[in-house]
């Protein structure tokens, strides 16, 4: 079962059983685990040497006004507890494409997920209860 739940963006949140400040928690070190990984993606190990698939996309702009002044993006973070769970995760994305956005729709697989909107000024948390059953 999925578990989505909405935070402040600036105030604390907690996944698996490790409590974060802030999002950039999750960016403690940036590391290389898949050569040539394909962009938006980025690997980096959180404060506590979990894994976090980062996928960061910019806002849709219609024209060149607005890539102009646009500053906006949508992150995704997807923690993953070892390297194989990290590859298993990226290539489900590569071969499926699915939304990263922490929603009804998004696949379990990708739990736990935190999803950002840089236009928002909270956080969606995606995580599943019986993951480890």
């Amino acid at each position: 079962m999925k578990v989505i739940t909405q935070k402040d963006k600036h105030g604390r949140f907690e996944i698996n059983g490790n409590v974060y400040e802030f999002t950039t928690d999750l960016l403690y070190t940036k590391v290389t685990v898949i050569r040539d990984m394909n962009y938006p993606f980025d690997v980096y190990q959180d404060k506590y040497g979990n894994y976090v698939l980062c996928k960061c996309e910019p806002y849709p702009c219609f024209d060149s006004s607005d890539r102009v002044f646009e500053d906006r993006f949508y992150r995704s973070y997807l923690i993953c507890s070892s390297k194989d769970e990290l590859i298993e995760k990226y290539n489900y994305i590569m071969k499926y494409n699915p939304g990263c956005c922490a929603d009804d729709y998004t696949p379990s697989l990708l739990a736990p997920l935190i999803f950002v909107d840089d236009g928002k000024s909270t956080i969606c948390i995606m995580t599943e209860s019986d993951k480890n059953k």
